[in-house]
């Protein structure tokens, strides 16, 4: 009964339009920051690679308006829940252009991250999934690098941001990334209660930041500052990255963020054993419900198997052009039961 009336209001069936799960990505990191430990600055110039990567990102760096309000808008909701003391963050997305660099997209942490006063470590599971959907339809989207919050006012990177984001770096494309530290009532103004105590650690941890030229975008009392890092750097240099119109690419994956999230360790493993999955995210002007919809061709031409996630509920539907007929998974987890229902269906049963 989940997905009858879902698959007959949206016509989905063996002629769907819904596109294959590209594998070509960057990598994910697996946290945007680690728990806080001392590390000497090594003063020598920095290695040949890292040269080459710090002259690419002199190019314009610009973000969408969208992706800062997104930014802006999470970070103020975040203070407001009962973990607003933690770090948060979001995955930076976008391409790499002749003129210089567009930052196009930003995905949210996740419920099930780990986070603390000096740590989040973000659901890079779900982000994987998210990244593959929005490849669908914009096929050269990238990892472009990461921000997060300080609880404190601590408004560059840490050494045990700097520890991570070292040993991320070289997996990126260009063996770069962009990084942004977002701190909230950093001109002191508006925050008399605040418990500078609580957030010693971030003053003994702090070390400046090469070069010049660096930018920040702020509204009300949030405000987020730039930062580069190559592979071979010692340290972060500042960075100068521009304001530019357009919305968040992300915002189209967010209305689902909770049923991806719930089932992205097994959408997961699926598209990675399964080439020809495709998925397609039910637009949500047309549901009740955020919905996800898994696609897999079947042996005899013109038929396939639906797949459909909507909260925590999972429905398994045989259809064709004509008809969809409901096929019983009884394995509690999404994959396995995949499979159940695959393995049934090539020996004809239903």
């Amino acid at each position: 009964m989940l997905g009858r009336l879902l698959l007959r209001i949206l016509g989905v069936g063996a002629t769907g339009k819904s596109s294959p799960v590209p594998s070509d990505m960057g990598a994910l990191p697996d946290s945007a920051s680690v728990a806080t430990v001392e590390m000497p600055l090594a003063e020598e110039s920095l290695p040949a690679v890292a040269q080459e990567a710090a002259e690419s990102m002199r190019e314009t760096v610009r973000i969408r308006s969208g992706v800062l309000r997104t930014m802006f808008e999470d970070f103020r909701a975040h203070r407001e829940t009962d973990r607003g003391d933690e770090e948060t963050g979001w995955l930076l997305l976008g391409r790499r252009e002749l003129d210089g660099v567009i930052i196009e997209g930003a995905l949210p942490p996740g419920e099930f991250r780990d986070a603390g006063v000096a740590h989040v470590n973000m659901n890079s599971t779900a982000q994987a999934v998210a990244m593959r959907m929005l490849k669908r339809n914009h096929a050269d989207l990238d990892v472009l690098g990461v921000a997060h919050t300080h609880p404190g006012r601590l408004n560059r990177p840490s050494h045990g941001d700097y520890q991570g984001d070292s040993q991320w770096v070289p997996k990126l494309r260009k063996r770069e990334g962009i990084f942004a530290i977002g701190v909230w009532d950093f001109d002191n103004s508006l925050n008399s209660g605040f418990d500078a105590a609580k957030y010693q650690h971030e003053e003994e941890d702090a070390a400046e930041v090469r070069g010049s030229g660096s930018s920040s975008h702020s509204s009300g009392r949030a405000r987020f500052f730039w930062f580069a890092l190559a592979q071979g750097d010692n340290w972060y240099r500042h960075l100068c990255v521009e304001e530019t119109a357009g919305e968040d690419l992300g915002r189209e994956i967010r209305g689902h963020w909770e049923v991806l999230e719930h089932f992205a360790g097994s959408i997961d493993r699926l598209v990675r054993m399964q080439p020809a999955l495709q998925m397609g995210l039910m637009p949500l002007d047309r549901m009740e419900i955020p919905t996800i919809v898994l696609c897999q061709p079947l042996a005899r031409e013109g038929e396939e198997l639906q797949v459909v996630l909507q909260g925590s509920e999972v429905g398994f539907f045989r259809t064709t052009a004509e008809k969809s007929e409901e096929v019983v998974g009884t394995q509690e987890r999404l994959d396995a039961a995949f499979y159940e229902v695959m393995a049934r269906l090539a020996r004809g049963a239903r």
